[in-house]
């Protein structure tokens, strides 16, 4: 049985991931979160809930030590706080995350990130590719704070798998909409249609942006974590 460390598991994608997971029976899932909310999966045999925070180093040590495949999804995605708050994005989402890579080396555990394509940033050379340059603004500019963490994250795995043979997977992840999220332009889009409320749109609206939907985002998920690449 395939034992799977999920953070962030109450999250938008953790959430999802967990409920894909769960219909496999050979898989044994311990899920984390600084949230105690109700999921239908909360009461399956095959999965467990600890409530703690991914700064309880030890206890996360403890986790990652005793799991085989560790999914770090834990971070704060959301563009208001990359604004208001890029401290605490600093700290989530690139210095706890580079902890967590060190300890994936540290039990030779196989890490599976999600990254953003935050990481392109203002790259106008579209569609992206894996090795596209960044293109970024100002560090005098706050919402760059998101992308840098993540891209950061991504070096020290490269970093580690290249001297250290840490194995992983990074999925950069374009604007995943579905079921639960909340916060963002599409559901944003969708509440005021509900509402009778006008639609925002920002700019003059020619600009175009890449949106994938969660159930196709989790088929791809599970495709590449049962490949034996």
């Amino acid at each position: 049985m395939k034992k799977i460390l999920i953070t962030g598991c109450f999250g938008f994608i953790g959430s999802h991931w967990t409920t894909k997971l769960l219909k496999n029976k050979n898989y044994n899932i311990t899920g984390i979160d600084i949230k105690d909310k109700p999921r239908n999966f909360i009461k399956n045999k095959n999965f467990t809930f600890k409530k703690i925070s991914i700064f309880e180093n030890k206890k996360l040590e403890n986790l990652i030590k005793n799991n085989d495949f560790i999914f770090h999804f834990a971070a704060i995605p959301t563009p208001d706080t990359y604004i208001n708050d890029p401290i605490k994005i600093l700290d989530i989402t690139a210095f706890q995350a580079v902890h967590i890579v060190k300890l994936c080396v540290k039990y030779n555990k196989i890490i599976y990130f999600t990254s953003t394509s935050e990481i392109y940033g203002k790259n106008p050379d579209v569609p992206y590719k894996e090795n596209s340059n960044r293109v970024l603004g100002s560090t005098d500019i706050d919402r760059w704070c998101y992308s840098t963490s993540k891209a950061l994250v991504e070096h020290y795995i490269k970093a580690y798998s290249k001297h250290n043979g840490l194995k992983y997977v990074i999925f950069r992840l374009f604007n995943i909409y579905g079921p639960n999220l909340k916060g963002r332009v599409l559901d944003k889009f969708i509440d005021n249609a509900l509402s009778n409320k006008t639609l925002t749109i920002n700019g003059k609206g020619t600009q175009t942006r890449c949106f994938l939907e969660v159930d196709d985002c989790m088929n791809a998920f599970y495709k590449i974590f049962n490949n034996k690449k």
